[in-house]
């Protein structure tokens, strides 16, 4: 033993039963209700201790303890099953069954007090006194309304053996009050199927825990020991607690620290079936190796190995978690220091913002609140071993908390980008399918701009509002895991016709037709139909476009089509026939000089009056 003991503590509850002192004796109870309402049975002890007991019909008034010291009768040692201290309890104990008692257990009846038949939800209390410690101990029938619904002829309550702390700290259950099969039940979550639970080790080196809020970090949940689970009970007083329980090693643990010869395992494994393909789950991992023996070749050693693989780890590494990888110096961001009555170490309270003050647990140091993880074979039998023991000798205990029903498969896997059918400027709905129940998300940029949720079959249909051609919109799929998948991203179709363009006159003489319409559209010119020319408008939406000659009357249709091929509403534009008259006015029989400037060819000339009409250019004489 690495440390001398400074007191040993033990805190007693009977089945549903409140302790409102505490005991320094292991206390365990075998009451009857007979058949005539009387109360009868024995309450135990492992200590040699003179226990004197009174059963009172009325707890409201005050007890008459009996003076006289309550004969004590010496049992014969019982060998006792799992390495526990007391024997299972019995579904239907009779009356006088005498409890299976080890060596040193002694046994007191109890007596009843008042003669009254105790009647059915009546509260009882059973006052206990220790002549040694002359402390008067109350346990009463509920720790919660004080009251227990009694019948007559059946056990009130059995062989158990429980321990609880004072008021607002830890209690625990061992596995002499609770069963392996109730360990793992409390531990999974609703999508776990379990099955073939074993446990190897001391009944008290393994049971649940509650009041752990405050303290552990979570409510309550399973502990493993290496030691004794009672010893997590607060507050710190004790310099190194230690329980050496005589069980052996463990070889996958024994992988994890090769060069430590390990003692008193603690082995919980279960078989598994998922419905994801993740396992998750909480703990804590506490410790009265801390921090004397941080790397001075003392190593209590745990581990949680699925399907063969140490899962607890520290977070980004392939470091198990110990008192040599988790310290005041070594990643200490998840360690919390409770060893404050060591004269040269002061405690972390810094690193534990829930606390402004010790933590009421015995354990001197322990981690933040931890998570294991792995991925699992979905809907396959997986299998688990929870494990911790002594390494190199039996003694300074250390724990691990685990958190009730966070033993649980996860969904981490990304549902498949929706599909989504096209959305052009009109739209108000966008409509696709994605997994089953999963929620679609639509959104432009980081702005959502709408979402809900996929039927049975995966489909859906949602509102957004319309959006201008080219907007990009990204489409999301959420699963009820939370799990987010790649976005889709389809881009806002063009849908809406340019306007009409607007088409200058077209005479019989022009060869282009000119105009305005929207920027970069493509302008077509038909006549009967048939396309005679087609250009493109220029950045500010101008146009010409050539064209033969059209005769007078001919009717052009010119329209604007965009780069999404929306075509506008047609123009129609009669081409105007052009009519030319020059007139000549001088009296004759003089030479008359005119100037006019003809500018359209192929015009006949038509003389009216007159002999002789020359024409010259300019240019000539």
């Amino acid at each position: 033993m690495r440390r001398k003991l400074k007191k040993r503590r033990k805190a007693v509850l009977l089945c549903f039963l409140s302790l409102m002192i505490v005991l320094p004796a292991n206390v365990f109870a075998n009451v009857y209700v007979s058949d005539n309402g009387q109360v009868e049975g024995t309450v135990s002890t492992q200590e040699n201790e003179i226990v004197a007991d009174t059963v009172m019909t009325n707890p409201d008034t005050n007890p008459v303890v009996d003076e006289e010291t309550v004969p004590i009768e010496e049992e014969q040692t019982g060998e006792q099953p799992n390495g526990g201290n007391i024997s299972p309890p019995a579904p239907e104990a009779p009356k006088d069954e005498v409890l299976p008692s080890n060596e040193g257990e002694q046994q007191v009846p109890v007596v009843q007090q008042e003669d009254t038949p105790i009647a059915e939800n009546q509260d009882v209390k059973i006052e206990l006194n220790s002549k040694a410690d002359e402390q008067t101990i109350d346990l009463q029938l509920d720790e919660n309304t004080d009251k227990v619904p009694l019948k007559r002829g059946e056990n009130a309550y059995q062989s158990y053996f429980s321990l609880l702390a004072a008021e607002g700290g830890l209690s625990t259950a061992d596995l002499n009050t609770v069963t392996k099969e109730q360990l793992v039940e409390k531990l999974v979550g609703d999508d776990i199927e379990i099955s073939n639970v074993t446990f190897n080790g001391a009944n008290h080196a393994a049971g649940t825990f509650s009041g752990g809020a405050g303290i552990i970090g979570f409510t309550d949940g399973i502990i493993l020991s290496n030691g004794n689970i009672v010893d997590v009970i607060g507050p710190n007083d004790d310099s190194g607690v230690s329980t050496a329980n005589g069980t052996g090693g463990d070889e996958d643990l024994h992988q994890l620290v090769p060069d430590f010869e390990l003692n008193d395992a603690a082995v919980l494994e279960f078989d598994f079936i998922p419905i994801h393909d993740t396992l998750r789950f909480r703990y804590v991992f506490s410790s009265e190796e801390y921090n004397e023996y941080v790397n001075e070749g003392y190593n209590d050693v745990f581990g949680f190995f699925v399907n063969g693989q140490n899962i607890a780890l520290i977070p980004d590494t392939n470091l198990p978690v110990s008192i040599h990888n988790i310290n005041l110096d070594a990643n200490s961001q998840y360690f919390i220091n409770n060893e404050i009555d060591e004269p040269d170490t002061e405690p972390t309270l810094a690193m534990n913002a829930l606390l402004a003050e010790p933590l009421n647990t015995q354990m001197d140091g322990l981690t933040v609140v931890m998570t294991a993880t792995t991925t699992v074979k979905i809907g396959e039998v997986n299998h688990i071993k929870l494990a911790i023991a002594d390494a190199s000798d039996d003694s300074v205990d250390s724990n691990v908390f685990i958190e009730a029903g966070s033993f649980s498969s996860i969904d981490t896997k990304a549902p498949i980008k929706p599909e989504v059918l096209e959305v052009d400027d009109n739209d108000q709905a966008l409509t696709g399918t994605t997994e089953p129940g999963a929620t679609v998300i639509v959104k432009v940029g980081d702005m959502e701009i709408g979402n809900t949720k996929a039927d049975a079959a995966g489909k859906f249909t949602l509102t957004i509002p319309k959006q201008n051609a080219g907007t990009i919109l990204e489409v999301y799929a959420r699963d009820e895991a939370g799990n987010t998948s790649e976005p889709t991203t389809l881009t806002v179709v063009d849908k809406t016709a340019p306007a009409q363009p607007t088409v200058n006159k077209v005479t019989d003489q022009d060869t282009s037709v000119s105009g305005q319409a929207e920027s970069k559209a493509k302008i077509e010119v038909k006549v009967n139909g048939f396309l005679i020319a087609s250009s493109t408008a220029g950045e500010d939406g101008k146009f010409a476009v050539l064209i033969p000659k059209q005769a007078g009357g001919t009717t052009l249709v010119i329209t604007a089509t965009d780069a999404a091929g929306n075509i506008s509403e047609a123009v129609s534009v009669v081409v105007t026939k052009m009519n030319l008259t020059i007139t000549l006015s001088q009296k004759l029989p003089d030479t008359a000089t005119n100037n006019f400037n003809l500018l359209f060819a192929g015009i006949a000339l038509v003389i009216i009056g007159g002999t002789r009409l020359v024409f010259r250019r300019r240019d000539e004489k």
